[in-house]
């Protein structure tokens, strides 16, 4: 089965409209030469029997993407780390679901091994980004030699219906403005004399506002003109998306047999393991007992308190989940050297034995953290910490 069909033709980087399989196909960049490869041996290695599968899930939007390209690294990983892929989506007697993989570690315990993304987007969200860049780029096709024009988003976009004729009214609103006017009336970019010209478009799909504003001269040719965008503020908590990724996944198959894994791949590279491990152990406080004669202390301890996804306030949960695997922002680019980390589940019903040669952090005696340091996730893929710039 091929997965790449199109010759690459496509000088420079990604345009705002293209997905993330596209620009991988179509990039004639001597590094994405080498991530094309990659991702070709990384499919290949895949089950021959489940190619067609993860073929149409690398076509079907940039989450997609992301979540697809993210098995195959986890397959090419357990295999060269010398776990045995039991099955693919193994079958479960009391339940329809099915997790990710069926696996036997190098000695010899068998596990079920869930996949995930911590992102900090939903899929509907991630999607009205994708949809926002197409809108941009058809305005950006009008294109201006005098003006640059600004857009501001209001709330998300889910269907572009309409959106030819939406761009014919911009291009009518467009026609009626004359630079030197423009210019005298003080609406340049670096001014707020004077109010810009503005245009709403406003629709059951999407909303955006637009303004326009002079350049400091008019250019020979025309060029980019989108000066700037901008978007509604959205919350974001490294922390709190990787611990509802984990929530989601934890109990999700019931009961289960034997030890029950979750790999995460957490899309913020700031993400740090204070933050890792809140979300799994809750934080950690100074405990003082006092003497309830004198007032004086007489114990003084640190304990996890808060909700985490292996603790609340202190009390197990989640017992099913044996251990969550962290990665950062792994992508078809690699990690770039930044390591994994195996968090284990302190009281998990089926304790994991064994490890994947990444960092570990376990909880003993309950308050203290113990850790060890393993290779990098490049490393593991056969990939340098600079790849794909260098080999």
């Amino acid at each position: 089965m091929t997965l790449f069909t199109s010759v690459p033709d496509l000088l420079g980087h990604r345009t705002e409209d293209m997905s993330s399989f596209e620009y991988l196909e179509r990039s004639s960049l001597e590094e994405m030469g080498r991530v094309r490869t990659q991702v070709d041996r990384w499919f290949y290695e895949y089950p021959e029997t489940n190619q067609t599968g993860i073929s149409a899930r690398l076509l079907a939007g940039n989450v997609s993407f992301s979540s697809t390209v993210f098995e195959l690294q986890i397959h090419s990983m357990l295999k060269g780390a010398g776990h045995e892929i039991l099955s693919v989506e193994p079958s479960l007697p009391h339940t329809p679901k099915t997790p990710d993989f069926y696996v036997k570690s190098p000695c010899g315990v068998k596990y079920y091994l869930e996949l995930t993304e911590a992102r900090d987007q939903t899929v509907d969200q991630a999607r009205s980004t994708q949809l926002q860049g197409i809108i941009a780029a058809r305005l950006d096709s009008i294109n201006s030699s005098e003006f640059f024009l600004n857009i501001r988003w209001c709330g998300e976009v889910t269907r572009l219906d309409g959106i030819r004729r939406q761009i014919g009214l911009v291009r009518h609103w467009l026609a009626g403005f004359d630079y030197a006017t423009e210019r005298a009336r003080g609406t340049s970019p670096t001014t707020r004399v004077s109010n810009p010209p503005s245009m709403s478009v406003d629709t059951e799909h999407y909303k955006f506002d637009l303004s326009l504003h002079p350049r400091d001269r008019p250019k020979n040719a025309p060029e980019t003109w989108l000066g700037g965008q901008s978007f509604e503020a959205r919350w974001v908590s490294a922390g709190q998306a990787l611990k509802s990724s984990v929530e989601k996944k934890a109990t999700r198959y019931g009961e289960l047999e034997r030890p029950y894994v979750i790999a995460v791949n957490v899309h913020d590279f700031a993400i740090s393991r204070d933050t890792e491990m809140e979300a799994f152990y809750g934080s950690l406080a100074l405990v003082i007992q006092r003497s309830s004669e004198t007032g004086e202390p007489t114990v003084k301890r640190e304990e996890f308190g808060g909700e985490g996804c292996f603790l609340r306030w202190g009390n197990p949960i989640n017992t099913r989940v044996s251990g969550v695997l962290v990665f950062r922002a792994l992508s078809m680019y690699g990690a770039r050297g930044r390591p994994a980390c195996l968090y284990l589940h302190p009281t998990a019903q089926h304790p994991v034995t064994f490890d994947y040669g990444y960092n570990t952090c376990s909880l003993v005696q309950g308050n203290r953290i113990e850790r060890t340091v393993g290779q990098t996730v490049n490393s593991s893929l056969g990939l340098s910490d600079t790849w794909p710039d260098a080999t």
